[in-house]
């Protein structure tokens, strides 16, 4: 395994895997796990630029009662099984239970690099669709590429970058942060 200097946060629902869209926002499908298009050789692309792999997912459907933990967590480790990842950690709540795992808050990222034992900086970076994704990002301090998905959702924080898919985001993240990192 390459020397990791930096973490690469990756969302789960429209980030890695396709789901569906209501009300211009992603909805999970719990039932079965379809990646993204180029969600296999953009997470081998990160590995090769010395980056670790988290997922960091927000299921607020558990605490919603409409899907089972269990359910959650065995795509959770479908997901990573075939992508390869490092860590995968889960927000079960809802926004009313005011964690700090809850994207946009920083919990989870900062839980990820304590587990990985790396420190947080520019170097690393949060990929994902939506609003909650760049705040956490800002929050945490890491540099945040958003996927547009066409959601339409206003924006707190500015992303650091736009892309149109996973391989778009992994190439400007190799061609504008690996450098940095040396």
């Amino acid at each position: 395994m390459t020397e990791t200097q930096a973490i690469a946060f990756l969302d789960r629902d429209g980030t890695l895997v396709n789901c569906g869209v209501s009300g211009g926002v992603p909805v999970p499908v719990h039932d079965s796990v379809e990646f993204a298009e180029g969600a296999t050789e953009a997470c081998a692309h990160l590995r090769q630029l010395g980056f670790a792999l988290a997922m960091v997912t927000n299921q607020p459907d558990v605490s919603r009662g409409t899907v089972d933990r269990r359910t959650v967590e065995q795509a959770n480790e479908c997901i990573a099984e075939r992508l390869g990842l490092d860590v995968v950690l889960a927000c079960m709540h809802d926004d009313l239970d005011r964690c700090v795992c809850r994207k946009p808050r920083p919990g989870l990222l900062f839980e990820a690099a304590s587990i990985l034992d790396l420190s947080l900086d520019r170097s690393s970076v949060i990929i994902g669709d939506r609003w909650r994704d760049i705040d956490a990002g800002a929050a945490a301090g890491v540099t945040a590429v958003l996927l547009d998905r066409g959601y339409g959702e206003l924006l707190n924080n500015q992303p650091d970058h736009t892309a149109r898919d996973l391989i778009g985001a992994v190439d400007w993240i190799g061609a504008h942060l690996v450098g940095s990192r040396k």
